[in-house]
């Protein structure tokens, strides 16, 4: 680690330096907020001073806050002064706990709550206007007064990454981070809060940073390629087609020949829906059909 300590204000002032020749770019910093400070960002009340000073210069540099709000208290997430006036921007991590309370997987991307608009989406149509219109997103849905997309996950580290300090030291150079959304986040394996597990993620290893979770966000509405859902109709169909192959399976020939046909149908289906996921990034969920089978 080159850094004794994680790097405090004024290194992040210095850091800010670097980075203010870079062109056509939008910086995000990625950094816990509790109580309304950085967790992981420490010093004095000057240094503080100096480095918000500086950071509101930047007219495409934001704050992401893992949180939302109602429309019209937007203040409310205002951090302490002198830090006051950052442009601290919603950026929910979306984390699902009623299939995998243990893990807490992420899968989705909060486009939209309450007519206001996440900083992903803010970010990716500045680069992608395809989809200025929310309704243009592909595999968009509404729920509880949210318009949310399923996350298109690349494999784990598919993302450039610098080193904070190469960057701080010139090692980097500006022309490098041209044109780029530069997230700047933690990867220090020393706070379980900054990773997240995703669909993909097997034990702690396979955990990825929040950095990398939002540069999946970003990306897949860069692509405008998130997964869609079939409709919930062709789904009972699916399901309801399954069941009555179980029962006649079960009941109209010999076991052996039954369970061939069991097999062959959950073979089919997990191949078909792969391949209809990996061409036309339509997803069929499979729980209801395989759970009539084995139930």
């Amino acid at each position: 680690e080159h850094f004794k300590k994680p790097p405090d204000y004024n290194l992040h002032y210095d850091f800010l330096n670097k980075l203010s020749t870079v062109q056509n770019s939008q910086i995000i910093y990625n950094f816990r907020i509790e109580s309304k400070l950085f967790a992981e960002i420490e010093g004095d009340y000057q240094s503080k001073f100096k480095f918000a000073g500086l950071a509101q210069t930047f007219s495409n540099l934001s704050f992401a806050i893992d949180a939302v709000t109602l429309k019209g208290e937007e203040h409310t997430l205002k951090l302490h002064v002198p830090l006051e006036n950052l442009n601290v921007q919603q950026a929910p991590k979306t984390i699902d706990t009623k299939l995998n309370s243990k893990n807490k997987i992420s899968r989705r991307i909060l486009l939209s709550y309450s007519g206001q608009e996440m900083l992903s989406y803010k970010i990716a149509k500045l680069y992608n206007p395809n989809i200025s219109n929310i309704e243009a997103i592909h595999g968009r849905y509404q729920r509880n007064d949210a318009d949310q997309v399923q996350i298109h996950f690349h494999p784990k580290k598919s993302f450039l990454t610098y080193k904070f300090e190469d960057v701080l030291e010139g090692k980097v150079p500006p022309s490098a981070l041209d044109g780029k959304i530069i997230i700047v986040g933690s990867d220090t394996n020393k706070n379980i809060d900054d990773y997240v597990a995703t669909p993909y993620s097997g034990e702690t290893a396979e955990l990825i940073t929040t950095s990398e979770l939002y540069a999946n966000m970003i990306q897949t509405l860069l692509d405008n390629n998130a997964p869609k859902k079939i409709p919930s109709t062709l789904d009972l169909i699916l399901t309801m087609l399954v069941s009555f192959l179980t029962v006649y399976s079960a009941l109209s020939v010999k076991p052996s020949r039954g369970l061939k046909i069991l097999l062959a149908t959950f073979l089919i289906l997990t191949f078909v829906s792969t391949l209809i996921l990996a061409l036309f990034n339509i997803w069929i969920t499979l729980a209801h059909p395989l759970l009539t089978m084995f139930l």
